[in-house]
């Protein structure tokens, strides 16, 4: 710094500056990422917030991946309040646990025009394909 102020010049520095972060979080008790993006002048192009978005995503590994709508988000809350996924091979156990949920979000696609699960194996595929998805 000391040979900038004798030379009588401005320090260069970076236009922004990116800190990922992996915690957890007490609220919800997951493992959650964090990208914290500072801005060093006012001067930034929408190229450079381009780059910034494909660093975060490329960082977390999702730039292949296509964001969960509403409707899926809506799915797994219903999954999530039920408990979650049985596990165990008992017999029924993972039709019964389906069957709840579907029956829950199908009263919730009335509602907001959402795609119907006519069976319970339709509701465990999407439980599969999203958490797939998710990986």
């Amino acid at each position: 710094m000391v040979a900038y102020i004798l030379a009588d010049i401005r320090p260069l520095l970076a236009p922004m500056s990116i800190d990922i972060s992996w915690g957890h979080s007490n609220e919800f008790n997951i493992f959650r990422r964090k990208a914290t993006v500072e801005f060093h002048t006012p001067k930034v192009t929408d190229a450079q917030l381009r780059a910034i978005r494909q660093f975060i995503r490329s960082s977390w590994r999702t730039e292949r991946k296509k964001s969960l709508m509403e409707e899926d988000k809506q799915f797994l809350d219903i999954v999530q309040r039920h408990g979650s996924m049985p596990n165990s091979k008992r017999k029924g156990a993972i039709k019964t646990f389906c069957e709840q949920v579907q029956q829950e979000f199908n009263a919730l696609a009335l509602e907001y025009g959402y795609k119907m699960h006519s069976t319970w194996k339709a509701t465990l595929n999407r439980y599969n394909r999203l958490r797939k998805r998710m990986q």
